[in-house]
């Protein structure tokens, strides 16, 4: 990888650190428990614990699944060039 090559990715994951500063720093005002954090993709992806305050930031559904208890949701929604994620629980 060239030095060129190597400021270019660097930059990217400045750009998406900022991005997942930012989300967390929204998401601690809401009172939202974030149980993950993925950098490694284009959006980074935040998985955070369901309650009312994540209901608020007007989720979409965007997969089924089942588990022991029935069939469960996944949410997802956007802020400030990430994913929130969470799942719900019939």
């Amino acid at each position: 990888m060239t030095q060129l090559n190597h400021q270019l990715v660097n930059t990217h994951y400045i750009d998406r650190l900022g991005n997942v500063a930012y989300a967390v720093g929204k998401l601690t005002d809401l009172d939202v428990c974030i149980l993950d954090i993925d950098m490694n993709r284009v959006k980074p992806v935040l998985t955070v614990q369901n309650c009312a305050a994540v209901r608020s930031l007007d989720g979409v559904r965007f997969s089924h699944r089942g588990s022991p208890q029935g069939r469960a949701t996944r949410m997802q929604a956007q802020l400030n060039n990430c994913r929130i994620e969470w799942e719900v629980q019939p």
